[in-house]
């Protein structure tokens, strides 16, 4: 049987019993020259992956994606261990501690902090009017600040998601709003309460864009930058698209009876898609933390 090219010769220093292999394919690495040897034991599952780590660093040196797989593969850190509740003195070490998601509060136990998120929508859950013409018009609904810190002292990170039609409009700019929403986020965190985001929809209602809700696209760009798992989240609006997204993501959507959802027929359309009707955000908040 002919040799395989890039086979090295039988017997050569390149075959010891160690490494009775050569990087053929990713399953079965086993040189065809060596199988043509009657009386030759098929190399053990050890000898392959000792022949495959062998080759990788000299085929490093010839092919520069093989190189980068090998540099990557070397400076990869280490999975994070999964421990049980610590001790007060590792608490107050610093080597011990754990990166809280959100400046302004330390999470202690959970270690999966990252994960957790609130999707937050804006006009109608957080702040009111729905339909604002200038932003020093908008004011925040009563209990907003309270719930949300709730939300931060549990560790929950919570992006805001809102379409902001006016944008298109020219009722303001998008670096206007974005400033707005730099002010508004700092006066909620004074008051321990952690907004992220904003991520935004600036586009009319009637135009068709990839970010309007229920498209996920916002959800998705936010959950990626925060390390969030969809599937483990929550969402949080008063509009039939916010808790559809919410379905489409995998979450559990809760629509708040504030905004929109003030008018029973917003219920009656939006409530298959929402796993709870809520009358408010602290409702809203409460469902979550006892879930």
């Amino acid at each position: 049987m002919a040799r395989r090219s890039g086979c090295p010769p039988y017997g050569s220093a390149f075959t010891s019993a160690a490494t009775q292999a050569c990087f053929i394919d990713a399953r079965s690495c086993v040189c065809s020259e060596t199988r043509s040897k009657p009386g030759l034991p098929w190399p053990s599952r050890p000898q392959v992956l000792a022949g495959c780590r062998w080759l990788t660093p000299l085929l490093a040196l010839r092919f520069p994606l093989v190189a980068d797989m090998w540099r990557f593969r070397k400076l990869e850190p280490p999975p994070r261990p999964r421990t049980g509740p610590r001790s007060e003195s590792q608490r107050k070490s610093p080597e011990h501690s754990v990166a809280s998601p959100t400046p302004g509060f330390a999470v202690e136990d959970n270690v999966d902090v990252g994960r957790r998120g609130v999707f937050l929508d804006l006009a109608g859950t957080l702040v009111e009017p729905l339909k604002p013409n200038r932003l020093d018009e908008i004011t925040l609904i009563p209990g907003v600040v309270e719930a949300v810190a709730r939300l931060s002292a549990a560790g929950f990170v919570c992006p805001v998601i809102t379409v902001q039609s006016r944008i298109a409009k020219g009722l303001f700019s998008m670096a206007e709003f974005e400033s707005w929403f730099a002010s508004f986020a700092a006066s909620l965190q004074v008051q321990g309460a952690y907004v992220v985001g904003p991520y935004v929809c600036p586009h009319r209602l009637a135009d068709p864009c990839p970010c309007k809700k229920p498209n996920t696209l916002l959800y998705d760009l936010a959950a990626a930058e925060h390390q969030l798992s969809p599937v483990d989240c929550f969402v949080i609006g008063d509009s039939p698209e916010d808790v559809r997204a919410a379905r489409r993501l995998g979450g559990r959507g809760c629509l708040v009876r504030t905004g929109w959802a003030a008018d029973p027929r917003v219920v009656e359309e939006a409530a298959p898609d929402a796993n709870v009707v809520i009358s408010s955000l602290a409702e809203a908040v409460e469902w979550i933390l006892h879930f």
